[in-house]
């Protein structure tokens, strides 16, 4: 019965400590994860792009595959809670028509760019003329 009455106490001060020791192997993982993710849907997308069967078909934007955000915030709040692993959200306001595909991209905003930014943690043509960021975008997509 002993026990038991201690066994709570001890598991509640021991788990940060252990969540602590494995978090540089947990975020390692889901990196690795996300990379292993990303290579699927960019082979997806290129044999989307080369097929060149229907230009409108859509591709399958990437995972969130590095850690961390640029120094600004996004303007789109439904970007607002992106985690290694995540998917760009459902509710996000572009591309217009809700799918990705080369003419949509191509019609991408500077600031839509830079969500976009934001959220991979990539720089994607920062400080460049857009048609070279949106070219950016779509080499994230599709490598």
């Amino acid at each position: 019965a002993v026990n038991n009455a201690i066994r709570p106490a001890v598991n509640n001060a021991i788990r940060p400590a252990v969540n602590n020791a494995i978090r540089p192997f947990t975020d390692q993982f889901n990196a690795m994860a996300a990379t292993l993710q990303n290579l699927q849907i960019t082979l997806r997308n290129s044999k989307l792009n080369n097929a060149q069967t229907n230009p409108a078909l859509p591709f399958t934007p990437p995972v969130k595959a590095i850690a961390g955000h640029p120094g600004f915030p996004p303007t789109d709040p439904a970007l607002q809670n992106a985690v290694l692993g995540a998917r760009l959200p459902a509710g996000l306001a572009f591309p217009a028509g809700g799918l990705w595909t080369n003419a949509s991209i191509m019609d991408l905003t500077d600031n839509q760019i830079s969500d976009l930014q934001w959220f991979y943690n990539e720089p994607l043509g920062a400080g460049q003329a857009i048609h070279r960021r949106r070219e950016a975008v779509i080499v994230i997509f599709l490598s």
